[in-house]
């Protein structure tokens, strides 16, 4: 009942719907199609009927906009526990850690649920590849996690929410920047781990790409070594969610709610 609540409490809000589906498939669509009408001749963009543009696009954006989900999640946790709302919840039967575990799960359906309608769009609408599919669920599973905890971090030790949406919109940009505009993905040995392995956005692409044939990956990989840096890059993320959510359980047990 309650991850119901949330559930629907997340999407009736119609800016819910805007940014966190509509907006990313708007931004991936611009970009892939400005990019397919300046292609340059000589430049093979279509891979076995696959986009390389949309490829890109569509996995960066899904990825990226999972941190507005976990911005998302703490407006409903200051809104709910941290205003006059909190009394209003003790006076029910249920405990508050009931509430907070529905929203939590709603949260992690939620980016779940968006990330499949994007990609889903990418994969019938602009021919992106969706890569692994195991893979591909699995490392956004892992993020989705490991943010997660990251709001209930923020929110447990940061008293004001505008501060703690501007530590997650400052952690996201600052990423986006560092990826996008400083080539960190150029010139590197693929085969081999560096420091763009353990940014979270770049853990995220790296995991997905290594099998995902005609995403920025171009030096050939055995099928072996594909899945081993795909799996390695996992595993990152899935220590930061290891760390993320010890130190939230260990902090809960402080600062009980």
């Amino acid at each position: 009942m309650i991850f119901t609540h949330y559930l629907k409490r997340i999407y009736r809000d119609k800016l819910t719907t805007i940014m966190l589906i509509l907006f990313p498939i708007a931004i991936s669509a611009v970009m892939t199609i400005a990019s397919n009408a300046n292609v340059g001749e000589n430049f093979i963009h279509i891979v076995d009927g696959y986009n390389i543009f949309a490829t890109n696009n569509f996995f960066f954006q899904v990825i990226f906009f999972q941190f507005f989900g976990a911005q998302l999640l703490t407006d409903y946790l200051y809104l709910d526990f941290r205003s006059d709302m909190r009394w209003r919840l003790k006076s029910t039967p249920k405990s508050l850690n009931s509430y907070i575990m529905g929203a939590i799960v709603a949260s992690f359906f939620v980016n779940m649920l968006n990330s499949a309608i994007i990609l889903g769009v990418g994969y019938f609408v602009f021919d992106a590849h969706v890569g692994n599919l195991l893979i591909t669920a699995g490392t956004l599973a892992l993020l989705a996690i490991f943010l997660t905890f990251v709001g209930i971090l923020l929110f447990m030790l940061v008293p004001k929410k505008s501060t703690t949406t501007a530590i997650i919109m400052a952690f996201a940009f600052a990423q986006f920047i560092i990826v996008q505009f400083t080539g960190v993905f150029n010139n590197i040995d693929i085969s081999q781990l560096g420091a763009w392995s353990f940014i979270p956005i770049g853990t995220g692409v790296a995991a997905i790409s290594y099998l995902t044939p005609v995403i920025w990956v171009e030096e050939a990989m055995t099928n072996a070594e594909s899945m081993r840096m795909a799996l390695t890059h996992m595993g990152i993320l899935a220590g930061y969610a290891a760390v993320a959510g010890i130190a939230a359980l260990i902090i809960g047990r402080k600062r009980p709610i």
